[in-house]
């Protein structure tokens, strides 16, 4: 199941066997402290504050602050007005919190993007997911970049681009090899005019509004490369192997959008919270994208799931022992 909704249903069964309750739609607005140990958290929880006391320790798994506007605004100017294509959920109070609580917090500037829809509209194609099955072109119908790129390096790359708009585009095969739940967003997409579809390249780029002659071009010079292997692009070899020639043919609208948040909560091996100091806070963990160090300064494409599977079952077996 797609977007961890198997993790999530295979996860929620064992609470339930456990009979381990999941509250939803609780603000967390501070860590409750007795001395230099975190015992709890306080909440607004049915529209009164309320206090949530640990049996032997708590867990921050709160997510990054992707949709955080004005935070990642305020980081890296350059990311203003640009949408993200995570949980709107992913707001980052809890990093602050724990902060206040005297977590240590480092790396807040490391911002990953990824492509998302247009400003505007909702459908995040898909397209680019596999990069050897898709090729970026901008409004001129032109590629410009080596699409196995590392991720900031494309960031910039579409920046660049006028109106930082640019397309991505893929064949019959390419399209049939996504997700169920991406090629709906791709048919839907097409349905409010942000993707489009046709059996021919020169009718698609009049659907894109981009130069006919330069998006048949284009493909051509790009399935040419990937059968000499050379890409006048710099695009790895074990890259180039799926041409695009097998019609329909699928072009969406994209820009950069904010994706993942490498900084956050500085955690030890143990997943143990560090203050300031470097030092454990004690009975007080953290996991996943909350936290930092993991990652570096960008992300591996994938890594995301690791870094919540691994530290997230260090935490629990940690706290589950009074660590």
């Amino acid at each position: 199941m797609s977007h961890g909704r198997g993790y999530v249903a295979a996860l929620s069964e064992q609470c339930r066997a456990k009979d381990i309750p999941i509250l939803t739609n609780v603000q967390v607005v501070g860590l409750i402290k007795e001395g230099s140990r975190v015992i709890g958290v306080e909440a607004r929880f049915k529209n009164q504050l309320k206090k949530f006391y640990a049996d032997k320790a708590v867990i921050i798994a709160s997510g990054g602050f992707s949709a955080n506007k004005a935070l990642y605004t305020k980081l890296d100017p350059r990311l203003e007005g640009m949408t993200f294509t995570g949980a709107s959920s992913a707001t980052g109070e809890m990093i602050g919190i724990a902060e206040k609580a005297g977590a240590a917090v480092s790396d807040m500037e490391y911002i990953q993007c990824n492509l998302g829809p247009d400003v505007g509209y909702s459908h995040r194609s898909g397209y680019h997911l596999d990069v050897t099955r898709h090729v970026l072109v901008n409004i001129h119908g032109k590629r410009f970049v080596a699409e196995d790129g590392a991720r900031d390096y494309l960031r910039d790359a579409v920046l660049q681009q006028p109106n930082k708009i640019v397309y991505s585009i893929v064949d019959k095969n390419g399209f049939q090899n996504l997700s169920s739940l991406f090629q709906q967003a791709g048919i839907l997409g097409e349905i409010e005019g942000e993707h489009f579809e046709s059996n021919d390249l020169a009718e698609l780029a009049k659907k894109m509004k981009v130069p006919p002659e330069n998006l048949v071009n284009t493909i051509k010079e790009y399935n040419q490369a990937v059968e000499t292997k050379k890409d006048p692009y710099g695009r790895e070899v074990w890259m180039l192997t799926q041409q695009i020639e097998t019609p329909p043919f699928y072009a969406a609208r994209v820009r950069m959008a904010v994706h993942y948040t490498m900084g956050g909560i500085v955690i030890n091996e143990k997943a143990q919270v560090l203050s300031n100091e470097r030092e454990p806070i004690k009975g007080l963990y953290a996991a996943g994208e909350v936290t930092t160090g993991v990652h570096g300064s960008n992300r591996v494409g994938g890594n995301g799931l690791l870094d919540a599977f691994v530290f997230g079952r260090i935490a629990g077996e940690n706290a589950a022992v009074g660590l």
